[in-house]
């Protein structure tokens, strides 16, 4: 007679390999998160340097449009910090816009055991430009 496994080895592997595929597709989705919120920052930044560029200057009015459209993209408004000309700007004249998010990330450790690591990340965005009008 052969001696032929049984089908418990072959689901028991399954499982550990599911688990397995199922812990590093976590870790690098939590990999990537950082990422995902900079190119979010990135792209407002973008929209309010244009605004800066054009008119040379933010008004208080688009400064809470910005802290709108920031909060509904999934940003905690009270770790957002930004600089931003606040008096018109002469035409040529260079300026700075920043914004920084401090970015709390769960990071998963594989020591002796599995656990949750909670990690603060600043996210700089620095953009630079000149005033057009």
């Amino acid at each position: 007679m052969k001696n032929k496994e049984g089908n418990i080895s072959y689901i028991l592997t399954l499982l550990f390999s599911i688990g397995m595929l199922f812990l590093t597709i976590i870790t690098v989705i939590n990999m990537l998160m950082p990422f995902v919120w900079y190119q979010k920052l990135e792209n407002i930044a973008s929209k309010y340097v244009y605004i800066v560029e054009r008119f040379g200057y933010i008004t208080e009015l688009e400064k809470e449009i910005m802290l709108d459209e920031l909060k509904n993209d999934g940003f905690d408004i009270n770790k957002i910090s930004f600089s931003c000309p606040k008096k018109r700007l002469a035409f040529g004249e260079p300026f700075e816009f920043s914004i920084t998010y401090k970015l709390n990330m769960n990071n998963i450790v594989y020591n002796d055991k599995i656990k949750r690591e909670t990690k603060e990340i600043l996210l700089h965005v620095r953009k630079y430009g000149y005033s057009k009008i």
